[in-house]
């Protein structure tokens, strides 16, 4: 150990003469940990972390699918499919959650049973299963929660008295609303269903009353045990489905159709582990999987450089041994030397990774479900520690072999062919394998960088600069009289504000990202049958200039012709989807349930628009007049600015303060259409800083290998030049030596990316796998840092006196 202390001191030494070579190792080092550091710290909680629940592995999703409507989400299912699949496998557990507007998020009796991960202070008891049926005999809406451990700790300081209270929202005479806290979730909780939401901050009761009725509301989680034939359950829960008879709406619902009558003739059994993340979970794997390619490209290049300075101190080695050092000692020399650097490497690793991981947890899409938050914590620090020994290691194997074989040798004049034999033979395929791990990094994040790129600049079809979205609610408190006569004044109370020019009203919904189901309640007169892709919108009769929505045919409502409700504009897609072979102009739709109704004419034919998201295919939009009726208590308002609109949503949010409205989100269109597309920057960023990182790994690597082989050659490029080779023409020489090299690594990077890249196709929009320019671009930058990096020690080897280089030779 007192020897390994003195290599140590001796190593440190060494490095403080050589502080280039110990800057490349170390930065190179801290580049590889940090971004593999920063790979793990996000995909942690998603790809190894377990599930929080007993014996996870027996839980499963009951999904089940109508073939006439297939969907990416799990459709929701009735009460009816619920009570079935209970008669037809009666050995298994179900448990029923939901995160319909109606509900809420809201879970059944059963849960934690069949989840086996009980809340960590109280829970609901039978009764609160009856609160809406008390509330009803009552009149007071107090709706028991349990609440989320982050919201209890956020809002009530992790205060336990805090179970059991009840908490009044609104009150007044005749009405009287809130919560009851029954008590707080465990801290590692995780909502068993992913379907693009936000996690929630509270967990209702599913009122039994909610169950006599038809509504299609409900996901269904089954414990299936270890030893059962998922085959035969599956082919039972089948059955029970299509033996179902059609549903009936329940009393005073119209029409069936808002029942979503559509028969499942589908069940499958999706592992919960499978389903939860599974939009990130690829993304993630390859994510992960490319770090560790880096690193080891870092690894193989810092093995290249390592090895380089041991050819130049080739002689000082030979010293050592000549002195009477053994092998093991020049090999734990080397080992001392590299822990220096590979220490500082590590600590700056951490440092880096800090920025850049918090950077990246603002990129997470707020609907993703993680099992763990990213974060520097005692699992990173390990993975850190881990990485740094492993990559030492390796980086140490080749340039410990060659010092222990030069250590071996103990004449001068054999030196110099025991260290230059495996440098020559192992220099060109190193070359080769640095280039071919830098391509394929490089297109993974050429191909993920163009793709984010595409859907932003997708057109959205309407207005995205000086614009404000606000989606406003009345509060529950206020009957209908009131909810009109608020809506209506929120136009006024938001023109009052500074830097507002213009303000529309609308019902659109699905807004930026919201993925519903289009429905239209109005249809072509004379329609038969269901339409799907089309969405009825109700807006007001400024919202076409505000939007900057665009005319295709037709004409703009004239002044006060908007204001009857039997005229109409659709878009481009409706109009070819309902008139696929006539003009839509002059066409008649009527209202799907009221058959007293008047028929209402198409006037105008407007662009497409990307409502749902960027990069999310328009669907078709029929625009009707809107109309403030006594059963709406929220409209979505759309406020056109005369500067930037960042500016001026604060004053907007403080002027409706405290009017009796409930914001329910509030957002410039910048931000809200880029969250639109956020779950595409993810992918974009962490390949794109692996193949930033994969160029600077690779410009080292390459100059420290061919370093070494210059420094291998200088009594050829000393003889060369005394024999009147222009140093030019040496330069050269080296590099076309360098060339072979690297059009084998590419050619091997374009081969693996091929495939490669293949993994990463559905993560792509707008842009193929194998898209032209992006190759172009990823083989032009390799080359050019390629042989940036080949000609400075080529300059630096022809530098060099020849009458010198022989003499020292």
């Amino acid at each position: 150990m007192t020897a390994f202390f003195r290599d140590l001191r001796y190593g440190w030494r060494s490095l403080r003469r050589a502080p280039w070579y110990a800057l490349s190792v170390t930065g190179v080092l801290a580049v590889g940990i940090a971004l593999t550091t920063v790979a793990f710290a996000v995909t942690d909680g998603v790809l190894f972390k377990p599930l929080p629940f007993l014996r996870s592995g027996e839980l499963f999703l009951v999904r089940a699918d109508a073939s006439a409507a297939p969907r990416i989400e799990p459709p929701a299912v009735s009460w009816r499919e619920v009570e079935a699949w209970t008669q037809a496998a009666p050995e298994l557990s179900f448990t029923v959650v939901s995160q319909a507007a109606n509900l809420g998020t809201s879970i059944d009796e059963r849960f934690f049973e069949v989840t086996g991960r009980p809340p960590l202070l109280g829970g609901f008891v039978p009764a609160d299963f009856d609160w809406l049926a008390v509330s009803q005999r009552t009149g007071q809406r107090i709706r028991p929660v349990l609440l989320s451990y982050e919201y209890w700790r956020k809002e009530f300081g992790g205060d336990p008295t805090v179970v059991g209270r009840t908490i009044i929202r609104t009150s007044r005479e005749d009405f009287v609303s809130g919560i009851r806290i029954a008590g707080v979730l465990a801290r590692d909780f995780v909502f068993p269903l992913d379907l693009n939401q936000e996690p929630p901050e509270m967990l209702s009761p599913i009122p039994r009353e909610f169950r006599a009725n038809n509504r299609r509301d409900y996901h269904v989680i089954a414990r299936v045990g270890a030893d059962a034939d998922l085959a035969a359950v599956t082919g039972r829960l089948r059955a029970a489905s299509a033996n179902l008879p059609e549903a009936v709406p329940p009393p005073g619902h119209e029409p069936a159709e808002l029942i979503q009558r559509i028969r499942f003739d589908e069940v499958r059994l999706i592992p919960l582990a499978d389903h939860l993340a599974r939009r990130q979970r690829p993304a993630l794997a390859l994510v992960l999987s490319a770090s560790a390619v880096l690193l080891l490209l870092a690894c193989v290049n810092l093995a290249g450089l390592v090895a380089a300075r041991n050819i130049e101190r080739r002689r000082e080695l030979a010293v050592r041994v000549a002195l009477g050092a053994r092998g093991w000692a020049v090999v734990r020399a080397l080992l001392a030397e590299l822990a220096p650097p590979a220490a500082i490497a590590t600590g700056a690793a951490l440092l880096i990774a800090r920025p850049l991981l918090i950077w990246t947890v603002d990129l997470l899409p707020p609907t993703m479900t993680l099992l763990k938050a990213p974060a520097i914590d005692y699992r990173v620090y390990a993975a850190a520690l881990i990485l740094s020994v492993v990559t030492t290691g390796l980086v140490a194997l080749w340039p410990a072999r060659m010092a222990g074989r030069l250590g071996a040798t103990s004449r001068f004049e054999e030196v110099d062919a025991t260290a230059t034999r495996p440098v020559r033979r192992l220099a060109r395929p190193l070359v080769a394998i640095q280039v071919a791990a830098a391509f394929v990094l490089l297109t993974a994040g050429g191909l993920t960088a163009s793709s984010l790129a595409a859907a932003w600049w997708n057109d959205a079809g309407f207005q995205r600069d000086r614009m404000l979205l606000l989606e406003l609610f009345v509060n529950e408190s206020a009957n209908r009289t009131e909810t009109i006569e608020k809506l209506a004044a929120v136009p006024s109370i938001l023109s009052s504000v500074h830097g507002v020019d213009a303000v529309a009203v609308s019902s659109i919904q699905p807004l930026f990202a919201r993925q519903g189901i289009p429905w239209t309640t109005v249809v072509p007169s004379g329609w038969t049958g269901e339409i799907t892709g089309v969405s009825s919108r109700q807006v007001t009769a400024n919202y076409f200039d505000l939007m900057g929505l665009r005319l295709v045919d037709g004409r703009w409502p004239a002044r006060g012709e908007w204001n009857d409700p039997r005229v109409a504009i659709v878009s481009e897609r409706a109009a070819r989807m309902l008139w696929p072979d006539r003009s839509a102009i002059g066409r008649q739709l009527v209202p799907r349930f009221s058959k007293s109704a008047p028929a209402i004419t198409v006037i105008g034919i407007v662009g497409d628009a990307r409502y749902a998201a960027l990069d999310t295919d328009p669907i078709g939009d029929i625009y009707v007049p809107f109309v403030a009726d006594p059963g709406r208590y929220g409209a979505y308002f759309h406020v056109r600015t005369t500067g930037p609109a960042d500016e001026v949503l604060g004053p907007a949010l403080a002027a409706l303060a405290g009017r009796g409205y409930v914001l329910e989100q509030a957002s410039t269109h910048t931000d809200a259409l880029f969250a639109s597309v956020r779950h595409r920057a993810l992918p974009a960023w962490l390949f794109g800083s692996l193949g930033a990182g994969a160029i600077v790994v690779l410009a080292t690597g390459i100059f420290g290998l061919l370093a070494m082989s210059a420094a291998q050659r200088t009594r050829e490029v000393g003889i060369r030049i005394a024999l009147g080779a222009t140093r030019a023409r040496v330069v050269g020489l080296l590099v076309r030596e360098q060339l072979a090299s690297l059009l084998l690594g590419l050619c091997a990077g374009a081969l693996l990316s091929y495939w490669g890249v293949q993994l990463l196709e559905s993560q792509l929009y707008g842009i193929g796998a194998h898209d032209l320019t992006v190759w172009s671009a990823v083989a032009a930058t390799i080359v050019v840092v390629a042989l940036g990096a080949t000609l400075v020690p080529a300059l630096r080897a022809v530098q060099t006196d020849p009458i010198a280089a022989l003499r020292t030779e």
